[in-house]
């Protein structure tokens, strides 16, 4: 019975998870000073059904990115912050701010 109660568990767990997200390298100290910002959000329908939930991180960062052109930020910050939606979910948003590199 513990056994099975362990495995459920394990499974639980394991199933909400998600792959690494690269946000970004260390500060070389030559970096360029331009600041930018991304921000996603996904929904957590019923509080059970991921809806785009899982790769907001990564949207945020491409979505910072964009505006420059570059391809990676450095002196990363990142924000999540959440919100209830009466009877539909939860709202998950993440904010990325950094400086680009290079």
């Amino acid at each position: 019975m513990r056994a099975a109660a362990l495995s459920a568990l394990a499974l639980v767990l394991a199933a909400c998870s998600t792959g690494p997200v690269l946000v970004g390298p260390r500060p070389t100290g030559q970096e360029a000073s331009t600041h930018v910002e991304g921000s996603s959000c996904g929904l957590l329908l019923f509080g059970v059904l991921p809806l785009g939930v899982n790769e907001r991180l990564q949207r945020a960062y491409d979505e910072a990115l964009v505006e420059t052109g570059k391809r990676e930020l450095v002196d990363t910050k990142i924000r999540d912050r959440w919100y209830v939606i009466p009877l539909l979910g939860v709202g998950l948003c993440t904010d990325v701010e950094g400086r680009t590199a290079g």
